[in-house]
């Protein structure tokens, strides 16, 4: 397995992940906005490959030296294989490698394995947003990892 960045060419990849992860749509990305995100500087995006195949996905946006962490997906086929927690750990040293020194996320406060996986990476819960999710009006939890 290899750990790269994403570039616009990877786009129809990344699509196929979100539509298996978010079963059969993409969640809250369209093709054009992932188009915009892909060729946009501020965004970094890092990529699992198993040869041609696009196994998991991590999203960031990064301004200064802060970065959130937009998004990070794993194809459900490849879960529970420990690809999350190398994509995270990869991700964050490159980031911290360009200057970011801080990232924060939101996540599901019933995401328990996502909860698991930031939490095991030191990211520390620093704040709750009560009916921040529009579809379920679930609690968002924001974590902060400080490199």
């Amino acid at each position: 397995m290899k750990i790269r960045r994403l570039v616009a060419a990877d786009k129809a990849a990344v699509m196929q992940v979100f539509i298996a992860a978010y079963h059969n749509h993409s969640g809250s990305w369209s093709e054009q906005s992932l188009d915009d995100n892909l060729n946009d500087s501020k965004y970094y995006f890092l990529g699992v490959w198993q040869g041609n195949h696009l196994l998991a996905v991590s999203q960031f946006l990064c301004v200064l030296d802060s970065a959130d962490l937009v998004n990070m997906t794993v194809h459900p086929d490849f879960q529970n294989q420990n690809l999350g927690n190398e994509l995270l750990k990869q991700s964050l040293a490159r980031l911290q490698s360009m200057g970011i020194s801080q990232c924060f996320l939101e996540v599901r406060e019933s995401n328990l394995p996502a909860k698991r996986l930031y939490e095991k990476n030191d990211f520390a819960l620093i704040d709750h947003r009560p009916h921040y999710y529009r579809d379920t009006q679930e609690t968002a939890l924001v974590y902060q990892w400080k490199g």
